[in-house]
């Protein structure tokens, strides 16, 4: 869990989840787990799923106070140093991040994610503030 201290203006925080490049490699993977049996070729196979994640909360109250942000193990396939950024987000970038992958509807037709803007242009003019942490994960 990350325990954060909420922005006055910020309803969503995004936590990303990063093992550090020298972390992120055959030799310091985690291959002792009940959940998968993975080869070495299959971590290089799939080394970018395996060292980054991130999730999010939203709707969080406005005012200040403290908010917390569930991080799961299976965030951590290294032993090793990891980057956790937070980022509290405007309403620009929440509605672009709750949208931006889901603009294709059953019938096959697009739509746009939705966008803070008026007008014909398209983008996103976001803004978040943003603080990091390093963790490492040891071995037993």
């Amino acid at each position: 869990e990350v325990e954060i201290e909420r922005n006055p203006d910020s309803r969503l925080y995004l936590a990303t989840v990063r093992a550090l490049p020298e972390t992120a490699d055959t030799t310091h993977f985690v291959y002792d787990n009940p959940f998968t049996d993975e080869s070495p070729q299959d971590v290089l196979d799939d080394l970018a799923d395996f060292a980054y994640h991130y999730d999010w909360i939203q709707n969080v109250p406005l005012e200040p106070g403290r908010s917390t942000i569930e991080l799961f193990w299976f965030f951590f396939w290294f032993y090793g140093e990891y980057e956790i950024v937070v980022h509290a987000a405007d309403l620009n970038y929440q509605h672009f991040l709750q949208t931006f992958d889901d603009v294709q509807e059953e019938d096959g037709n697009f739509h746009e994610p939705e966008f803070e803007i008026e007008g014909d242009g398209i983008g996103v003019f976001g803004a978040v503030l943003t603080d990091r942490i390093r963790v490492e994960v040891v071995r037993e």
